[in-house]
């Protein structure tokens, strides 16, 4: 067991992970500016979701705050028993303020975006006095920020306050207003290697060698990703995405799957569901784009990259009209199945 689980064997958050799996070229590069206090007041840390952004975030921070020594090691590593690490551990460091959607008491859920007085909360922060001199934002993630909080955000990037650091976490930078990403340096996460990222999952999960293949295969050298595919919801999502293609091919079989993703208990399920269903999607695209052929699932070995491509879009689309709508899940999953059989079959 590493130091990436707590004592009751628990995978750690990011604030809490002492360790980055790949990225070392970035973390040299910004231990590098930092040992040289020429670190920038604004970054966008970007790539796909669970590759390692919020675990490098927290780890610039503890290096910030910590006030530590960069200058032989270069590299963000702080002790793990600092008083630094625990009070960010438990999000009570007073000169880090995390921004994240906030939990609605009344809808019993998570709010859609980042609102604007959240913003407003951290301008406030910064205002205030530190012993440290340092203040540190991580915006978690700045693709949920709206029209107005993002204008916000972007004065305080315009006049950033003395010793002050904000760090954006970002899936999508073509999202980004152009101004907010012109005030930004980018550091951009790319995929694990395949070799590191089953090393991962083998040491963080009680998994056999099959199922961890399986698993890095659709993590994608995403190691946060993998871990949240490991959990049961996400395995049980990954059998239900075959599931699905092999109802596609057979043409029978979807009833009864979109039963078992129709239930609200079903809620955290269908959340995978829905991304490794475009994942595996988007791959075949990829793949009959690039070199003809594609072997993930035979459902799409005959199919040319065009209606592929149809496929995605119309699912998509789909997707996202049926999650705005509330629509029955059930009737969705059925509605996908069947578009997805049509266009295979040349049908308009």
């Amino acid at each position: 067991m590493t130091d990436n689980r707590d004592n009751d064997g628990e995978i750690l958050a990011p604030q809490s992970r002492h360790t980055l799996i790949g990225h070392t070229e970035q973390e040299r590069f910004v231990g590098d500016l930092l040992a040289k206090n020429a670190l920038n007041n604004g970054w966008m840390i970007t790539g796909p979701d669970g590759i390692g952004k919020a675990t490098l975030a927290y780890r610039i921070a503890r290096a910030v705050l910590s006030g530590a020594d960069l200058r032989v090691a270069n590299c963000l590593s702080v002790d793990p028993d600092s008083k630094t690490a625990h009070l960010i551990a438990n999000k009570a460091h007073p000169d880090l303020f995390v921004v994240e959607r906030e939990w609605d008491e009344k809808k019993q859920r998570y709010l859609t975006d980042i609102s604007v007085e959240t913003i407003r909360r951290l301008i406030s922060s910064f205002g205030r006095t530190t012993d440290s001199g340092r203040r540190v934002a991580i915006i978690d993630t700045a693709d949920d920020l709206n029209r107005n909080s993002a204008n916000a955000l972007l004065k305080v990037l315009e006049e950033p306050s003395k010793g002050a650091l904000i760090l954006l976490l970002v899936n999508s930078p073509g999202r980004m207003l152009p101004t907010i990403r012109s005030r930004c340096r980018v550091l951009h996460l790319h995929p694990v290697p395949d070799a590191a990222l089953t090393l991962f999952l083998s040491d963080e999960t009680n998994l056999d060698s099959t199922a961890i293949e399986k698993l890095a295969d659709v993590a994608d050298g995403r190691p946060g990703y993998g871990l949240k595919l490991a959990s049961s919801q996400g395995a049980t999502a990954m059998q239900l995405v075959d599931g699905f293609f092999t109802s596609v091919a057979a043409a029978k079989g979807l009833s009864q799957l979109a039963d078992k993703l129709a239930p609200k208990a079903a809620e955290d399920i269908w959340h995978y569901f829905r991304m490794i269903l475009l994942q595996q999607i988007g791959r075949a695209v990829r793949s009959q784009a690039t070199s003809g052929t594609d072997v993930s699932h035979r459902v799409f070995q005959a199919a040319p990259v065009h209606r592929l491509l149809q496929i995605w879009e119309e699912i998509k689309t789909l997707i996202e009209r049926g999650e705005a709508l509330n629509s029955d899940r059930g009737q969705l999953v059925l509605t996908m199945g069947i578009r997805m059989r049509a266009i295979l079959n040349g049908d308009p």
